[in-house]
C-alpha cells in the first residue's frame, strides 16, 4: 500500500494506492507549498490527511510527496523532515507535483507534463533525463497560468480607463466580479488579495472572450503562446522526440477554449503535438511514482548488500559471529544420517532428540523463576512486558504476547511482541533486519519503555544485534531485562547483558543450525511459563481456571459457563444469565454473584449440583 500526496496552491489531495492500482482511499485539504509554507503549517496539512487516511492504511509501505515548491534539495529535505514526524517508520519520497502530474497521465514515467492553474510551469522526462520549465512563482515566472492570465487582465483594464476614460466589457465585469465600483476599489482589493483569489479572476477572461471580445481574446493567446513557447524549449532540449503531452491543472481542465488554443500555439512550433487532460489525479501518479521509488530502493538495497558481501573481509566476518562459540551451530553426531533415514525412522529420532528439551529447561529453573518474577513485577507496577526477537525467535514473541488478550483480557499493549524486520517478517525474512541494532533501540525509544518495564531479548545465538540492542536501551532506561538464548556456551562467560540470563542447553538441532526446532519449542516453552505466571501473580488465574478469558467465540463461551459454574456452583441457566448481564465478562459476573470470596485464592470447594 502506497500513500501519495500531491500539493499546490488549490489543494492538497491524498490517495491510499493498493495491489493492481486498487484506490483504497481518498482525502482532500488545504492548499501546500514546500517554499511558502513553515514547517508548521505543512505538518498541520499533512497531518490533517494522514488522520482521515489512516483507518483504511494497513501496513503502509511508502509514501510519495509531491508539493509545489519543492525547486531543490533543501526544499525536499524540509518535507522530509516535516513527514518524518508524521511516517517515522516509512520510506519517503520527495519532489515536486509536476511529477505527480507526469505519473498520472504517463504511469511509465515519461512524457512531458504542462500545468497551468494558479501557477503554470513545464516538466519532461525522457529516460533518466529530466526537465523543468517555469513554476517559478507569479513574480518571476508562471507564464500562461491563471495568475498570469488575470495579471494582464487587470493592467489591460487600467491601461484602457486610462486611454479612454471608461472602462470596456472585460473591465466592466471584473469590477463586479470583485465588488468594486472603481479602479481605486479594485486596487484596495488587489493589494489585500491572495494569489489563488486573483488567478480565479481569469474566469471573467475566459467568459468575454467567449462572447467574443477582442481584448480578452488577445490576452489569452498571450499567455497560450508562452506556455506553448516552453514546452516546445523543453522538448527540443530532450532531443525533439515525440512523446505524450500532457494537460493538468484548473485551468486547462474547466477552460476548453484554453486547451484548443494552446494546442493550436504548440503546433506552430511541434506540429505532431496532441496534448489531452490527464485523465487520473494527481495523487494517483504520486502513489505510482512512490511505488516506482520503492521497487528501486529495494532493488539497490539487494545490490548494495551484494556487493558487501562479495568485498566482505572473510576473517573479519568469522571474528563477529564466532560460530563456533554457538551451541545450535554445531553439527549432530546423531543425526547425520538425517537425508536417508526412512521416514518413520526420521520421525523417532526427531522425538529423541526432543527428549533433551526438558533437562534443559528443569536446569534452568532458578532462572526462569527470576524472570518471571521480575516480569509479574513490572505488570503489577502499571509497566509492560515487551518481547524483542528477530526470524523465529522474534515470532514466538508476537505469537505468545497475541495470545495474552483473549487469554487474560489484558489491555492493549500490556504484552508486547517486537520483530525485527516488523509486521513483514512474520511472514517472510527481511534482509539484515537482525542486524540492525539501532532499529531496536529506536522501537523501544518510541514505546517510551522506562523503568516500570520489563524486556525480554530472545535470541537461540544470544548474539543477534537487534536483541543485544534492544536490551542495552532497556537498561540505559532502567528496565528490568531478560536475555533467552538456547547457547549453554554464553553460561561459562561473564555478562551484564541482561538483569537475568537463561541460556538452555539443548545442544545441537536435527538439521545443523536451524534453530526453529528443539530451540524454537524450548523458547516457546520458556515464554508460555512466563507470561501464563506473570498473569498468575496479577490475579488473572484461580487454581488453574482463567478468570479473565475474553470469550471472543462460541468454545470460549461455553469455557466461560463451566470457570462460572465450577467456582459458584451455580447451574448452566443461572451460569448464562450472569453472562449475558456481564456482556461476558467472566471476572465481572463472579463479582456480581456475591460468591466473589470463592476468587480469593486457591480452588473454590466444588459444589454439588
Amino acid at each position: 500500500m502506497i500513500l501519495g500526496i500531491d500539493g499546490g496552491a488549490t489543494a492538497t489531495k491524498a490517495l491510499l494506492l493498493g495491489a493492481a492500482d486498487k484506490v483504497i482511499g481518498r482525502s482532500r485539504g488545504a492548499p501546500s507549498n514546500a517554499i511558502l509554507q513553515t514547517e508548521d503549517e505543512l505538518y498541520v496539512v499533512l497531518k490533517t490527511l494522514w488522520e482521515d487516511l489512516a483507518p483504511h492504511a494497513k501496513e503502509l509501505q511508502a509514501v510519495a510527496l509531491c508539493l509545489a515548491g519543492v525547486a531543490n534539495e533543501k526544499a525536499e529535505r524540509k518535507v522530509e523532515a516535516v513527514a518524518r514526524l508524521i511516517w517515522p517508520h516509512v520510506p519517503l519520497f520527495v519532489s515536486h507535483d509536476l511529477r505527480s502530474g507526469l505519473y498520472a497521465g504517463a504511469p511509465t514515467g515519461e512524457g512531458i507534463v504542462v500545468i497551468s492553474g494558479t501557477g503554470a510551469s513545464v516538466f519532461a522526462r525522457r529516460a533518466s533525463k529530466e526537465l523543468r520549465g517555469g513554476g517559478w512563482g507569479h513574480v518571476l515566472g508562471d507564464a500562461g497560468s491563471g495568475y498570469h492570465i488575470a495579471h494582464m487582465a487587470l493592467r489591460n483594464i487600467t491601461a484602457h480607463y486610462d486611454r479612454q476614460g471608461k472602462h470596456g466589457a472585460l473591465g466592466r465585469r471584473i469590477l463586479r466580479a470583485t465588488g468594486s465600483k472603481a479602479l481605486e476599489d479594485l486596487a484596495a482589493f488587489i493589494s489585500r488579495t491572495e494569489k489563488p483569489r486573483i488567478a480565479e479572476l481569469s474566469e471573467n477572461v475566459f467568459r468575454e472572450a467567449l462572447k467574443g471580445d477582442l481584448e480578452s481574446k488577445k490576452i489569452l493567446k498571450i499567455a497560450a503562446r508562452a506556455l506553448a513557447s516552453n514546452v516546445a524549449a523543453i522538448a527540443g532540449r530532450l532531443g525533439g522526440r515525440r512523446l505524450p503531452i500532457l494537460l493538468t491543472g484548473g485551468v486547462f481542465e474547466k477552460q476548453k477554449i484554453y486547451r484548443d488554443l494552446f494546442a493550436r500555439e504548440l503546433r506552430k512550433d511541434l506540429s505532431w503535438a496532441r496534448p489531452e487532460l490527464i485523465a487520473d489525479e494527481a495523487s494517483l501518479g504520486a502513489a505510482r511514482w512512490g511505488r516506482e521509488c520503492l521497487l528501486k530502493a529495494k532493488r539497490s538495497a539487494k545490490k548494495r548488500l551484494i556487493r558487501h558481501s562479495a568485498s566482505s573481509d572473510l576473517a573479519m566476518l568469522l571474528k563477529n559471529v564466532k560460530i563456533d562459540e554457538i551451541s545450535t551451530e554445531e553439527n549432530n553426531p546423531r543425526t547425520r544420517q538425517l537425508s536417508v533415514l526412512p521416514i518413520a525412522q526420521a520421525v523417532e529420532l526427531f522425538l529423541t532428540e526432543d527428549a533433551a528439551i526438558l533437562p534443559a529447561l528443569h536446569q534452568a529453573s532458578p532462572r526462569i523463576t527470576r524472570a518471571v518474577e521480575l516480569a509479574a513485577a513490572s505488570l503489577k507496577s502499571g509497566g509492560r512486558l515487551i518481547y524483542a526477537g528477530a526470524g523465529t525467535s522474534g515470532r514466538l514473541g508476537v505469537l505468545d504476547a497475541s495470545e495474552c488478550p483473549p487469554t487474560f483480557r489484558s489491555t492493549p499493549g500490556q504484552v508486547v511482541g517486537l520483530i525485527a524486520g516488523g509486521a513483514l517478517a512474520l511472514q517472510e525474512a527481511v534482509e539484515g533486519a537482525e542486524d540492525d541494532a539501532p532499529a531496536a533501540k529506536r522501537t523501544l525509544k518510541d514505546l517510551k519503555i522506562g523503568e516500570r518495564d520489563c524486556v525480554v531479548g530472545i535470541a537461540a545465538s544470544g548474539r543477534t544485534p537487534y536483541v543485544l540492542g534492544a536490551l542495552e536501551y532497556a537498561k540505559s532506561v532502567g528496565a528490568a531485562t531478560v536475555l533467552l538464548t538456547c547457547n549453554a556456551k554464553l553460561a561459562q562467560t561473564q555478562s551484564s547483558r541482561a538483569d537475568v540470563e537463561i541460556h538452555l542447553a539443548t545442544g545441537p538441532e536435527v538439521l545443523t543450525g536451524s534453530t526453529r526446532l528443539k530451540s524454537g519449542t524450548a523458547t516457546k516453552m520458556v515464554l508460555n511459563i512466563i507470561s501464563t505466571l506473570a498473569m498468575v501473580q496479577l490475579g488473572k488465574v484461580v487454581g488453574n481456571d482463567m478468570v479473565d478469558l475474553h470469550p471472543s467465540n462460541d468454545k470460549l463461551k461455553v469455557r466461560a459457563l463451566k470457570i462460572y459454574m465450577g467456582l459458584t456452583g451455580d447451574d448452566v441457566k443461572t451460569a448464562y444469565t450472569a453472562l449475558l448481564e456481564s456482556n461476558w465478562h467472566l471476572r465481572m459476573a463472579l463479582q456480581s454473584s456475591g460468591k466473589s470470596h470463592l476468587c480469593q485464592a486457591g480452588l473454590p470447594a466444588k459444589t454439588s449440583r
